[in-house]
């Protein structure tokens, strides 16, 4: 397989995965108000890192020896971007279903 073949897998995967986080942000930002409603972004994602490499973002970041000002997502491989929107996607759908964070965690992490 050629560089540029690897690198559209790569960049293909980065979409879809970005993609699915403007669409966890989205469904998030259509939540009912609350207080701690501007934390569930960060609540979520860390539920996908941790799920995918069993790490929060923080620790993640710093498994990967990341800089705060680049993004974390560049490290991954292409089964990882596409494994993270997978999680992303679960979230997606039990938000929408309205479901409790505790009972999205759970189906997550079973799985």
């Amino acid at each position: 397989m050629d560089s540029r073949t690897i690198n559209e897998q790569i960049d293909n995967a980065r979409k879809t995965y970005i993609d699915m986080r403007v669409c966890m942000q989205k469904v998030i930002n259509g939540l009912p108000d609350s207080p701690h409603k501007s934390f569930k972004y960060a609540h979520y994602q860390n539920l996908v890192y941790k799920k995918v490499f069993g790490l929060n973002a923080g620790a993640l970041r710093t498994k990967k020896n990341v800089p705060k000002t680049n993004s974390v997502y560049e490290q991954f491989t292409v089964s990882e971007l596409y494994e993270c929107a997978s999680v992303i996607c679960t979230i997606c759908s039990g938000l929408t279903d309205g479901k409790a964070y505790v009972d999205i965690k759970e189906k997550i992490m079973e799985s």
